[in-house]
C-alpha cells in the first residue's frame, strides 16, 4: 500500500508535512496548529478495509487572547 506522503508526491499535490508527538484530543491538538486554526480527523474504514480519512477545517477563528 502508498502511504499517503507518497501518493501526495506521485499526483503533484503539494503539501506540509508537520511531525509531533501523538495528540488525543482537539485541545492537545491546537499547540500545533496555526493561532485560529482548527480541525477534526476522522478516519474510517468500509466492511472490505478500505479506509477514508476525513478532515474538516474550521472556518471561525477563535479570540485566543
Amino acid at each position: 500500500m502508498i502511504s499517503t506522503e507518497d501518493f501526495l508526491r506521485s499526483e503533484s499535490i503539494s503539501f506540509v508535512l508537520h511531525e509531533h508527538d501523538p495528540v488525543y484530543t482537539s485541545e492537545e491538538l491546537e499547540r500545533f496548529l496555526i493561532p485560529g486554526l482548527s480541525s477534526k480527523n476522522l478516519l474510517l474504514r468500509d466492511q472490505k478495509g478500505k479506509r477514508f480519512f476525513l478532515v474538516i477545517i474550521a472556518d471561525i477563528q477563535k479570540d485566543r487572547s
